[in-house]
């Protein structure tokens, strides 16, 4: 039977001879099951949305961030991170807007921007922490700063802007900006 297909697979043959045909076919199947591969694994990364790893302009737009000065209006500055934690504009951007609210004496809406940071620092954790633990922990401390002042009973504006300062101090200097 195993005879018959080896006949069957590869032809007649002397003893001791090479297959009719050699593995030219296999080698094909196994060529074009590979070709399939990066077929798919290319199209399905074009489906992602991302931009190809050689185009330059792919971070720019990650590269800025917008801080108030202090003067209450905006600046965009380039960002060159200073810690593994990379580019923390995002956070800063809500930190700005808190320390905006507070300085017009806004502590309500305050109180209530401040939990978009909890929220997006909480949901950030898993892919920060890992890349430097003692940075995420200083900044993870001021912002519970934060949050502690504008939650007391009787908030302190003095208070409240002060562990702002701080925390936008930190991220600014993180952030190289």
């Amino acid at each position: 039977m195993r005879e018959q297909v080896l006949v069957s697979r590869h032809g007649v043959a002397e003893k001791g001879a090479a297959p009719n045909g050699g593995r030219g076919r296999d080698y094909a199947w196994a060529g074009a099951a590979a070709l399939t591969v990066v077929v798919a694994g290319f199209g399905l990364s074009l489906a992602q949305g991302s931009p190809p790893a050689t185009d330059p302009q792919a971070g720019v737009a990650q590269d800025q961030a917008t801080v108030s000065g202090s003067g209450g209006a905006s600046v965009t500055q380039a960002v060159h991170p200073t810690t593994k934690l990379g580019n923390l504009s995002r956070f800063a951007v809500i930190v700005s807007d808190v320390r905006a609210k507070v300085a017009q004496h806004d502590l309500a809406g305050a109180r209530t921007r401040v939990k978009d940071l909890e929220v997006a620092w909480d949901d950030a954790e898993a892919g920060l922490k890992p890349r430097d633990a003692t940075r995420w922990h200083q900044l993870d401390g001021q912002i519970d700063d934060v949050l502690t002042a504008l939650r007391a009973a009787n908030p302190s504006e003095t208070a409240c802007a002060s562990a702002v300062t701080a925390l936008m101090n930190t991220l600014n200097t993180f952030d190289g900006v």
